[in-house]
């Protein structure tokens, strides 16, 4: 925030006339089994991302030190194996992971006021959503 804050002021304009928007790897299901599945694809997305020398500054911000190890695997194409050097951890830090019900609350508890628009990057989630339960995590996040 601090930098976007520093590049609205540099525009001339408030942060508070900043438009955010992201989009966020959702992790959900009706049940924790589902959660966990939805869990896997996120994990292989972070640790193919996390391969590649351009994250190493992402990477080094957050702590994370699995990258070379990454980059090297994926140099003997372990691309397989490559997801189970990406702990739990860092997965529910990337995305956010909550049934169902409590996602709207589980975006808005993560995100607070630091964004007006999201956008739903789910890949291969635990349970196909219905029309009906995005209709209900839209309405929570408008509460």
């Amino acid at each position: 925030m601090p930098k976007i804050s520093e590049w609205a002021q540099s525009a001339g304009r408030d942060l508070g006339e900043i438009e955010r928007a992201t989009t966020i790897f959702v992790m959900t299901g009706e049940t924790q089994a589902e959660i966990e599945q939805a869990m896997e694809p996120v994990r292989q997305q972070i640790s193919f991302y996390a391969s590649t020398p351009s994250y190493k500054p992402v990477l080094e911000a957050s702590d994370w030190d699995f990258g070379e190890q990454l980059n090297a695997m994926s140099k003997r194409g372990e691309w397989a194996d490559m997801p189970g050097v990406v702990p739990d951890d860092v997965v529910l830090e990337v995305g956010v992971a909550a049934p169902i019900d409590d996602l709207a609350d589980a975006i808005k508890e993560r995100y607070g006021d630091l964004i007006q628009r999201v956008g739903f990057y789910a890949i291969g989630s635990g349970a196909e959503l219905t029309d009906e339960q995005v209709k209900s995590v839209m309405e929570g996040l408008r509460d």
